[in-house]
C-alpha cells in the first residue's frame, strides 16, 4: 500500500493523467509479495527475508487473516539477521515449519527452528528438504483450517511458487 501511494503521488507530481495512474496501479503484479497462490487452504507467499520485510509482513498478517494465526513455512539465509527477523513474525504463527533453503548460504532447518522458538513460536517443525516441508506445512494448514504463509527467503518463495504451480496442473 505504501508503495502504491508513493507511485500515485509520484504520478501526480509528474502530471500524469489520473486515469493513466488508476490503470497503471490496476495492472501491477508483484509475484511473491503477499501473493495469494492457492484458495483452500489459503496459501500466501511473501518474499520477506530481512527485518524490514518481516516487519511489513507482520503488519499485514493480522488484518489480512482477520486475526487468525497462520501456519508458516520459513527458510532463511544465514547471512541475514534471521534470528531477529524471526522474532518479529514467530509470535504470529500458530505453527511453523522451518526448512533448509536451496542455496549455499542457507541456515539449516534446525537453526531456523531454534531461532523461531526463541522468537516466540512454541510449535515448530524443522524439515530439512523444502519440498517435504512444503507438504508438511500444507497438511498442517489443512488440518488446522488455517492459512499458510510462506516467507523468509526469495529463493524459497520462488521455489515454492513454482512447485505449487506444478501441483496445480
Amino acid at each position: 500500500v505504501k508503495n502504491a501511494v508513493t507511485a500515485i503521488n509520484g504520478g501526480r507530481i509528474l502530471g500524469l493523467d489520473e486515469q493513466d495512474i488508476v490503470n497503471g496501479i490496476a495492472r501491477v503484479s508483484f509475484p511473491c509479495r503477499l501473493e495469494r497462490v492457492h484458495a483452500h487452504p489459503t496459501i500466501i507467499i511473501d518474499g520477506a527475508h530481512n527485518m524490514h520485510g518481516m516487519k511489513a509482513l507482520s503488519d499485514s498478517i493480522p488484518p489480512l487473516l482477520g486475526g487468525r494465526k497462520p501456519v508458516m513455512l520459513v527458510g532463511m539465509l544465514r547471512d541475514k539477521d534471521f534470528a531477529d527477523a524471526l522474532g518479529v513474525i514467530a509470535p504470529l504463527a500458530e505453527k511453523m515449519v522451518t526448512v533448509t533453503v536451496d542455496n549455499p548460504r542457507t541456515s539449516s532447518a534446525e537453526e531456523t527452528a531454534q531461532a523461531a522458538r526463541n522468537g516466540g513460536c512454541s510449535d515448530v517443525h524443522p524439515v530439512s528438504d523444502w519440498k517435504d516441508g512444503l507438504q508438511t506445512a500444507i497438511r498442517l494448514a489443512e488440518d488446522e483450517e488455517r492459512a499458510l504463509i510462506i516467507c523468509g527467503s526469495l529463493y524459497l518463495a520462488a521455489d515454492c511458487r513454482a512447485q505449487l504451480q506444478r501441483m496445480g496442473d
